[in-house]
């Protein structure tokens, strides 16, 4: 699909949208930013989880965090103080009313 997008719009950014970091993604020309989504389902803090991402992409692509659910406070308090502190480049929050 990233090479369908880019055949249309070269200066078109495209994130990979995918649930961890793909080492494809991060190989991928036609791929702009890679991506993770987090939810309480994982061993690691939602902060833990940015932290590791982080340096897997850094120097490679920007890194953002596409998604992530409800949480106690505190852990969205930490993973949006990492995310600042270390430079990742977007944080999401997905939520039903």
């Amino acid at each position: 699909m990233a090479v369908h997008i880019k055949s249309i719009d070269k200066n078109h950014l495209v994130i990979d949208g995918k649930y961890g970091i793909d080492q494809r993604s991060l190989m991928n020309n036609d791929v702009d930013i890679v991506s993770d989504h987090f939810y309480q389902d994982r061993s690691k803090t939602y902060a833990q989880r940015c932290k590791d991402n982080r340096q897997i992409s850094k120097g490679k692509k920007p890194f953002t965090v596409g998604e992530f659910g409800l949480a106690p406070t505190n852990m969205f308090k930490d993973l949006l103080t990492e995310g600042i502190r270390d430079g990742t480049a977007g944080l999401l929050i997905w939520r039903l009313l």
